[in-house]
């Protein structure tokens, strides 16, 4: 079967009836022919259009890392999540895939610092990258040097913009 294009597959999963491809017009397509459009189909599109369309590229997203829960899925699914600011979410992500995962490794600890960091929960965010650091498996792309820039980020970063500093009268001190 063709490849089809991501317009094409998205129209079969909104419940058109359009087929995948023009020699098969009566046909209707099988759950194989349906599964092979949808593995090569990006949910991104999807996310970045109207909301209507977000929700979905989010529910094949979850789908498809239920259906198959392989970190490039696991990671997808979440970063979906973020994308859409359902931070709170995406963080019980992906702690979730760090406590029961075999092969979870520094980029989940990372992104679950950023879900953190985008709670305004600095603090919290700066420990999930400090596991990071010493996460069992870490990308070879970033030769393990992603936890320590976050780390460096979070020490030189001037958040107090963002994270207004309150008064702590045991402190005696401005704290965020």
């Amino acid at each position: 079967m063709p490849k089809e294009t991501s317009y094409e597959c998205f129209a079969l999963v909104k419940g058109y009836r359009q087929k995948a491809c023009d020699w098969k017009k009566e046909e209707v397509l099988r759950a194989s022919e349906f599964r092979n459009c949808m593995e090569s189909t990006s949910v991104w599109p999807l996310l970045r259009g109207a909301m209507g369309d977000r929700e979905e590229g989010l529910r094949l997203a979850q789908r498809a890392y239920e259906n198959e829960p392989s970190p490039s899925h696991a990671m997808q699914f979440g970063i979906a999540l973020l994308w859409l600011g359902k931070y709170s979410e995406a963080w019980k992500h992906f702690r979730s895939v760090i406590e029961t995962s075999k092969t979870a490794g520094d980029a989940d600890y990372g992104m679950a610092g950023v879900a953190k960091w985008c709670l305004n929960k600095p603090e919290e965010a700066v420990l999930e990258w400090r596991a990071g650091v010493s996460a069992k498996y870490a990308r070879s792309s970033g030769l393990n040097i992603r936890m320590p820039l976050l780390l460096f980020f979070a020490a030189v970063y001037d958040h107090s913009d963002v994270f207004p500093a309150q008064w702590d009268p045991k402190l005696g001190i401005h704290v965020t």
